[in-house]
């Protein structure tokens, strides 16, 4: 089942520049409202690990009016640091509620799915979870 996605957000954006943060991208989830959710698997502002780590990117929703649109600011909101978690995230969905669920994998190699809080940012630890034995690598949510 598709992310809970507006009818009127189309993929008609770009995320570049130094100044969103954006380093390792792995995937893109827009919300209700049309914020976006980038999931980083080397942002250059985490704090738990070295210089770069894991985060997901919150971006307030881009005046889309047609193709070639730009997002070169920073994110509005971040999620990183210790009390998260993150490891390697490869996907990234939202749910009409605002929850955030993150795949990832853990640092033993089990697969998991983490869920924060809506409106919960920085260094918060997640709200929830659900475990694999193997890499979760895609999402699904149902609206």
């Amino acid at each position: 089942s598709p992310t809970a996605t507006p009818i009127n957000v189309r993929p008609t954006f770009s995320i570049i520049g130094a100044k969103t943060h954006v380093f390792v991208p792995t995937s893109v989830a827009v919300d209700t409202v049309g914020n976006v959710y980038v999931s980083d698997q080397g942002a250059p502002h985490a704090k738990c690990r070295a210089k770069n780590g894991p985060a997901i990117l919150i971006f307030a929703k881009p005046n889309v009016k047609g193709v070639g649109n730009i997002i070169t600011s920073p994110p509005t909101h971040i999620i990183s640091g210790c009390a998260t978690k993150l490891n390697a995230p490869t996907d990234i969905k939202v749910d009409s509620q605002g929850l955030i669920y993150v795949a990832d994998t853990t640092s033993s190699g089990n697969g998991i799915i983490y869920i924060f809080a809506p409106d919960k940012y920085g260094d918060v630890p997640y709200m929830g979870y659900f475990t694999s034995g193997g890499n979760v690598t895609g999402l699904s949510v149902v609206p």
